[in-house]
């Protein structure tokens, strides 16, 4: 793979990431304020200004970066050993089989004898589609979940060092999680419509575009569904959970802070 086609995907996949951590923590906070102020103060959403963007943002950014130049390496790999369009071997083409210094190379070759007509277009195989899919959502999920966990961990996202307390529960659910997200669907179309090199750009693009549409639909639209009676309920009974979550988490740092000062 051509390392300045690799930089520059990582790169722009890692500037989107941000953008998206940040209107996550802007536009989310507003909508919680707008939807139930006492929730959002119980929980601090919105950080102070230079907490944020001093400590935590570029934290996050390590962990972003980790993630996307191993994202990036799994989709190329898995495009060659699952071609979307399987492509046709060069020397089974017609002739100009000069050398052939990289796949980018036969790509742009065999992209022009289809232009010229020389050769036909692989057809899409769904059967390579629907497995790479499969993967992505079982094996790179459990996989990347695990990295990100211990990313966040190792730069002390969460204060807690590299501590294995709750990881594995941490784990299954974050990976369980996505399986009820946007993620699946979003994983079969980059698959269909993106090339493997700007996959991760791609997904993370989509990210954004969902974060912010999400958050302002929330905004607007989140202070009417709580006049239905059957939603406030929910919302209680999820903030209820989310207390005592956060209320378990706390003990536990504190505990694991006692013990480190020892």
């Amino acid at each position: 793979m051509p390392r300045s086609q690799m930089m520059t995907a990582i790169a722009q996949a890692t500037i989107l990431g941000t953008l998206d951590l940040v209107a996550a923590e802007h536009l989310y906070s507003r909508a919680l304020y707008n939807l139930d102020p006492a929730f959002a103060s119980t929980f601090n959403y919105e950080q102070p200004w230079k907490e944020y963007y001093m400590k935590q943002l570029p934290r996050e950014v390590v962990c972003l970066l980790i993630v996307n130049c191993l994202r990036y390496v799994w989709y190329i790999w898995l495009e060659r050993v699952l071609p979307t369009r399987p492509r046709p071997k060069l020397d089974m083409a017609p002739k100009r089989t000069a050398s052939i210094d990289n796949e980018v190379e036969e790509e742009k070759i065999i992209a022009d004898w289809i232009a010229q007509g020389r050769i036909r277009r692989s057809s899409m195989s769904w059967c390579n589609i629907l497995t790479k899919v499969l993967l992505d959502l079982t094996v790179a999920n459990v996989f990347f979940t695990v990295v990100v966990e211990i990313s966040h961990r190792a730069v002390r996202l969460n204060n807690r060092g590299l501590s294995l307390e709750g990881f594995g529960m941490t784990i299954a659910l974050a990976a369980v999680g996505q399986l009820f997200s946007l993620t699946p669907p979003l994983s079969l179309l980059a698959f269909i419509v993106s090339p493997a090199h700007q996959r991760i750009v791609f997904e993370d693009g989509v990210y954004l575009v969902f974060t912010v549409f999400f958050a302002l639909f929330l905004g607007k639209l989140g202070p009417w569904l709580m006049t239905f009676e059957l939603v406030q309920e929910a919302w209680k009974n999820g903030t209820r959970a989310a207390q005592e979550a956060m209320a378990n988490e706390t003990a536990g740092n504190i505990t694991f802070h006692t013990l480190e000062e020892l």
